[in-house]
């Protein structure tokens, strides 16, 4: 054997306990002997035996009394009962009330007791190195619970740092998203009015010269009127002259005029953003009017095709800036400077939504670049001064401001195709 094994004997048969004693210290067991209940659970207590043999019948605390010291403060240590008294009750009790085996005096074998004892004590092992084990492994879940539980405190720390760190990030590209935009559009509407100022110049400076020419004749007709020289034909001539510089400056002042309140409306939808009834076909043309500064120094046509008093409650602002941002694409991107390009526009109603379909004729998109038109900060024009946000600002519009949707479709050399809905 490995370790010495203690066996303890319970017995007031002095000859039962010799015998069972030589037997077994043949075997290499330390054993102990008792005569009686008191002295066995004394042992009990201070020997640690491996194992105990303990009589049923004694005079004083009984076998069974000892049966329930051992249960209640060895439990893992194997008990046999050896009694001379075979009554099955007894027998029965005995291993009820704790007991692992139970044999009848005499023992004619004991190579039979010892088979016994040898299964006890191998069972008891058993049972004390499961519990061991399930010890260790309670030990070792407690434990990695414990390193869980620190690594998901970190974790969370960290998703913590990080999530906070991310949203300062969006938080400061949104904002410089927003300052961009803003910057796109008071870029545009610098555009804007300065090509409206140009193009007020014109029938301001006929205004002029048509009022200029009509001092002078206004003078000159004074002069003559104080001389007492006037003739009737003087006085048609001037009223002609007056008739003719006031037509002039009629038709030239209401023409500044139309500009100026076309380019308000527009640059005041821009800026507000406000909601309100529009006729769409007749605000298309307000927004190509502000922006015929720009046409008209290419040679591409606009056309317009849309159904007439078409009366849409939505965000002209919106509109305005989706068809500019559109449109100043198309002469940015589709055309080369020579080119006599075609953009057409067709709106169509369709129950609850207002379908547009805006087009050009010009170079196209390369298939590469598709996918990526309406991504923000993507342009081909870099390095001649582009944000690449016109297209994105275009998409967020439609898509989020007027509740639609938004499709390109293009091929290199085949021209680019707009198409969008919005809500009526």
């Amino acid at each position: 054997m490995d370790t010495l094994r203690k066996m303890l004997i319970i017995d007031d048969d002095s000859i039962v306990r010799e015998s069972i004693s030589d037997f077994f210290e043949d075997s290499g067991y330390d054993v102990i002997q008792c005569v009686n209940g008191q002295e066995g659970i004394e042992a009990i207590r201070h020997e640690e035996p491996t194992v105990i043999l303990c009589d049923l019948h004694m005079p004083g605390i009984s076998g069974l009394e000892v049966i329930d010291v051992v249960k209640k403060e060895k439990p893992e240590t194997p008990l046999i009962v050896v009694s001379g008294n075979g009554v099955i009750k007894d027998a029965i009790e005995a291993v009820s009330r704790g007991a692992w085996n139970y044999i009848m005096k005499p023992i004619y074998d004991l190579a039979e007791l010892e088979l016994s004892v040898e299964m006890v004590i191998e069972k008891a092992e058993l049972i004390r190195n499961n519990r061991l084990y399930k010890e260790g492994l309670e030990i070792e879940v407690e434990k990695r619970t414990r390193e869980l539980f620190e690594l998901n405190k970190d974790l969370e720390k960290r998703v913590a740092e990080r999530t906070a760190e991310l949203e300062r990030s969006i938080k400061v590209i949104k904002e410089a998203q927003a300052k961009l935009v803003q910057s796109e559009k008071m870029a545009a509407l610098g555009g804007l009015v300065a090509g409206v100022a140009h193009e007020i110049n014109t029938p301001v400076g006929v205004g002029i010269t048509a009022a200029s020419h009509m001092e002078t004749a206004t003078r000159d007709f004074e002069k003559l009127f104080q001389s007492e020289q006037m003739k009737k034909s003087d006085l048609q001539n001037f009223l002609d002259t007056a008739k003719e510089a006031s037509r002039i400056l009629l038709t030239n002042l209401s023409r500044a005029a139309q500009l100026i309140q076309g380019f308000k409306q527009v640059s005041v939808d821009q800026n507000t953003g406000g909601k309100r009834v529009i006729d769409f076909g007749e605000y298309i043309d307000k927004i190509l009017m502000s922006l015929h500064p720009k046409i008209k120094v290419t040679k591409h046509k606009i056309a317009v095709n849309c159904p007439g008093k078409l009366n849409v409650d939505t965000f002209p602002g919106a509109i305005s800036q989706i068809l500019t941002n559109l449109i100043v694409n198309s002469l940015t991107h589709a055309f080369d400077e020579d080119d006599e390009g075609n953009i057409t526009i067709d709106v169509f109603e369709k129950e609850r939504l207002i379908d547009i379909t805006y087009s050009d004729d010009g170079k196209g998109i390369e298939p590469s670049h598709l996918n990526h038109v309406f991504d923000p900060f993507f342009t081909t024009k870099r390095a001649s001064g582009g944000t690449g946000l016109g297209m994105n600002i275009v998409y967020n519009l439609v898509t989020q401001k007027l509740g639609g949707q938004i499709t390109c479709e293009s091929k290199p050399g085949e021209g680019t195709k707009f198409h969008f809905t919005i809500e009526k």
